[in-house]
């Protein structure tokens, strides 16, 4: 009983409630805790009076913290009451929210990850085992198995790790990843232009680079006028400009039928514009199309991967370099990794 009883106080449980049995699955990494109602009587969860106990709603297992590197979780069948005047109502529980798969706890350490992007573990190298040991040192297994969606750039060696290591997981290759892949397709075509132009000694393009790349709205006032007549012209980086802007409505649409339909479209256009470098993105993305659909579903991306990434070549320029990797791993986990450096106050 005394392992009941350390959980019980560690979980809060109300004196209606009792922890009456843990289960330790040393194999499985996992503790699973059983609670019961003990009261005849119980709060409405409306008005508050205590009412007759009615019956009990079949049981319900959630999410919580982990004990150690156990995943751990929380059984339970919730009573009812009937309330004289709100009639059959189930008690409210006082570790998780209404019909929640998940316990308060997990829900506010689940909010405070998502709201402060941290890096878990970094490993050296790009390749596919790289890739691997990267998820097995960063994840634990029950953390690999509650993944749903992995958002990644279009490298293959990324996209078997996922596969194998967390087959649940969609992909969800990244939107700016591919909006980057586009951007260079445009500067390749108004490189190899303006070297044509240059040869005839028209200068339309020069200086011109990052009005084709940046979002037009943050072209600087003086030049929009003069931007404004090239990228109407017969130019051909004007097209392959017109493509990378129509293909950006593509993450407009709200449902992924309406987007596949877009791309098509889009598709057509571009085999048929004459411009290489564009017609090699637009294969890419047609092979990679059903992992891009899956943002639709999930709505991810790597913006706050980015983010770190910055603030990680800030850390390696002031710091000059670093002698290993090992060094330099350290510093992105101290930096990067949401630590608390408070020292614990003795009580």
């Amino acid at each position: 009983m005394e392992l009941e009883e350390h959980y019980g106080q560690l979980l809060g449980i109300e004196s209606s409630w009792e922890n009456y049995q843990v289960d330790l699955k040393l194999e499985e990494q996992r503790v699973d805790i059983r609670i019961e109602y003990t009261d005849d009587q119980g709060p409405c969860p409306e008005c508050g009076a205590m009412s007759s106990r009615y019956d009990l709603r079949k049981e319900r297992t959630r999410r919580h913290l982990d004990t150690m590197q156990f995943a751990t979780f929380l059984h339970g069948e919730v009573p009812r009451v009937r309330c004289e005047k709100h009639g059959v109502k189930s008690v409210t529980v006082p570790w998780a929210g209404k019909n929640s798969r998940f316990t308060l706890l997990f829900e506010a350490f689940a909010i405070r990850v998502l709201e402060g992007g941290r890096v878990l573990d970094v490993i050296e190298g790009r390749t596919e085992t790289d890739a691997k040991r990267l998820i097995d040192q960063a994840l634990t297994p029950s953390q690999q198995a509650g993944v749903t969606a992995v958002a990644l750039e279009m490298w293959q060696a990324y996209a078997n790790a996922v596969g194998e290591k967390l087959p649940q997981a969609d992909i969800v290759h990244d939107r700016f990843h591919i909006s980057q892949h586009l951007n260079q397709a445009v500067d390749r075509v108004r490189r190899a232009e303006n070297k044509e132009l240059d040869k005839q000694g028209d200068s339309r393009l020069k200086g011109t680079r990052y009005h084709w790349l940046r979002n037009e709205k943050n072209i600087a006032a003086e030049d929009k006028e003069c931007f404004a007549k090239l990228k109407k012209s017969e130019l051909k980086v004007a097209r392959a400009w017109a493509l990378k802007e129509l293909f950006r409505e593509f993450w407009n649409y709200r449902y992924a039928g309406w987007a596949a339909r877009h791309f098509e479209r889009w598709y057509a256009w571009a085999i048929r514009s004459r411009l290489e470098p564009i017609k090699e993105k637009a294969r890419m993305i047609k092979t990679h199309l059903s992992n891009i659909l899956t943002y639709f579903k999930h709505r991810i991306s790597n913006g706050v991967a980015e983010g770190l990434n910055s603030r990680i070549q800030t850390i390696k320029a002031n710091a000059r370099g670093y002698r290993s990797f090992d060094g330099f791993g350290n510093s992105i986990l101290f930096y990067c990794g949401g630590l608390n450096m408070e020292p614990e106050v003795p009580h």
